[in-house]
């Protein structure tokens, strides 16, 4: 299948070679992956996990002006936001949870790893996305067939070779790169392969931008989300001027090649078309038009829980970042066993 070339879309110039993956090489990779976990014994101890997780924290932490400047290269982002990627990385590696359970009287509820996880990255910065999932992926006891986009995948590559040299077996963790061959033939391998093939479980990233509900007790320091991807619902008695601050900080925006850490680097699309402020006036007006992930601004805590406990969104943030490691219990299945008193004696 050959290979491509990653571009840095700031000058247009090939900056590396990447290998495709052939059909039959994304099916090896999910064997390999399999072989790797039935062979490892210590990884089926969570603890011995979340000590190696934690090593590739550190790794990760160790290698991330080169991480950044990676990510930089291969997506176009300012250098300060592709560091923003790499400590989320490492705060994802870190939050990783101790061994599952739930324990309850006479019944008890034991995890059991899926096996192979196909992470799908949508055509966006992966380094914090790849690292977000398979974090729990590995915490929950599973290997992972890595999927990125066909332009970005130098950081997930320099990912999964950091795990492996901070002690994840081999194979536990593989990426499959370039065309969509190989993503559809590890995903038959996964599903037909199955003893009794069936719907397959998968968790899903919400779509599209992440929502800000601001009220407007949330007050003037507000913190402005990143310009290229924001959809901010705003109490209409504090519209003007959060619409002024909003045009004030776009006129001072610095724009150009990633690597020089600008505000904005190209090719962006246009701000007032890639931010949109819409008024409201009512709680349930807001509540209707959020979704995906939602950040929600207001100092009144018996608003946001309310407003929390109403929207139909896949994460909700109060005062704060939506964005949070996946609970690596999504990544297994458990299988209730129940405890009986002894009888006869």
């Amino acid at each position: 299948m050959g290979a491509f070339m990653a571009v840095d879309p700031a000058t247009g110039k090939a900056f590396a070679e990447i290998p495709r993956t052939a059909p039959e090489q994304a099916r090896a990779m999910i064997d390999d992956a399999r072989r790797a976990l039935a062979a490892e014994a210590e990884w089926r101890d969570g603890e011995a996990r979340v000590r190696v997780l934690r090593d590739v924290a550190r790794a990760l932490a160790a290698d991330a002006d080169a991480l950044a400047e990676l990510e930089t290269r291969d997506t176009g982002i300012p250098l300060r936001h592709a560091r923003r990627a790499v400590a989320a990385a490492v705060r994802h590696f870190e939050r990783v949870a101790a061994p599952l359970g739930e324990a309850r009287p006479g019944a008890w509820a034991l995890p059991h790893p899926w096996g192979v996880c196909a992470l799908l990255l949508p055509a966006e910065p992966p380094l914090e996305r790849t690292a977000r999932f398979l974090a729990a992926a590995l915490a929950a006891g599973n290997a992972a067939l890595v999927r990125p986009d066909d332009a970005l995948a130098i950081t997930p590559l320099r990912l999964a070779q950091l795990a492996d040299e901070a002690g994840v077996p081999r194979g536990l963790v593989q990426v499959a790169t370039g065309g969509t061959e190989a993503l559809l033939a590890g995903a038959d391998h996964l599903t037909l392969s199955a003893p009794t093939p069936a719907t397959v479980p998968f968790v899903l990233e919400p779509a599209g931008p992440p929502t800000a509900i601001v009220f407007a007790d949330a007050g003037a320091d507000f913190p402005l989300p990143a310009p290229w991807h924001a959809r901010i619902l705003v109490e209409r008695t504090a519209y003007d001027a959060l619409r002024a601050r909003l045009d004030t900080a776009r006129a001072a925006l610095t724009v150009g090649p990633g690597v020089e850490d600008p505000d904005v680097a190209p090719p962006t699309v246009d701000l007032d078309a890639a931010v949109t402020l819409a008024p409201f006036d009512h709680e349930p007006e807001a509540i209707a038009q959020a979704a995906g992930a939602v950040s929600v601004w207001t100092r009144d805590l018996a608003r946001a829980h309310r407003v929390a406990a109403a929207l139909s969104a896949d994460r909700v943030a109060l005062n704060g970042d939506p964005a949070a490691t996946p609970d690596p219990a999504l990544y297994t299945r458990r299988k209730r066993v129940t405890l009986s008193t002894p009888t006869g004696r």
